[in-house]
């Protein structure tokens, strides 16, 4: 057991020592790849950019010159705005949008670039706002939204993106008001 520590340490150490925290303007890309400003090694490492007040603004980790981990940016107020999960510099894992006060407003989930899974945006009151999945950017499958106090106003299929079969829509006190 101490020996599969001792080489996981041995692995992760030079990675934490080549990592750095630089500043937005001390990088530079070129074809897709990030580089510290007057050197030809791919930046491995966090860029920071900061509002003029001196506050994060964006936090985005890189490996290699391609954006590798949760980026992070963040609202003048200081609450997190965004966090994003990249994968060899493309979109892959979940893509999270908050609302000023702090609570979540959209979970979206991608794979290489392309949203393929489940998909949530909530009120800001923190109820469900609406939930269904899509595959390769378009809707697929069974969506629901629902009013700010929580009670359903639409459900229905999608296939491919387009509507089909049928729809039910309700009022704000969970009545059935049509089906289309």
């Amino acid at each position: 057991m101490n020996k599969i520590r001792l080489l996981i340490l041995i692995l992760v150490i030079p990675c934490v020592i080549n990592a750095q925290t630089v500043t937005s303007e001390g990088v530079e890309e070129h074809d897709g790849i990030t580089y510290l400003k007057g050197t030809d090694e791919p930046f491995t490492g966090s860029v920071i950019a900061y509002f003029p007040d001196g506050k994060p603004q964006i936090e985005s980790p890189f490996i290699d010159g391609k954006l590798n981990g949760v980026e992070k940016t963040w609202y003048e107020t200081g609450e997190l705005a965004t966090e994003t999960e990249y994968k060899n510099g493309l979109f892959h894992g979940h893509w999270k949008e908050y609302y000023v006060h702090g609570q979540i407003q959209s979970d979206t989930y991608y794979e290489e670039n392309s949203i393929n899974g489940k998909c949530y945006t909530w009120h800001g009151n923190g109820q469900l706002e609406s939930e269904g999945e899509k595959l390769h950017c378009m809707e697929e499958g069974i969506w629901v939204e629902y009013y700010p106090n929580g009670q359903k106003k639409a459900e229905g299929s999608y296939h491919q993106g387009e509507k089909t079969g049928d729809w039910k829509y309700w009022d704000e006190g969970g009545n059935l008001i049509t089906v289309e």
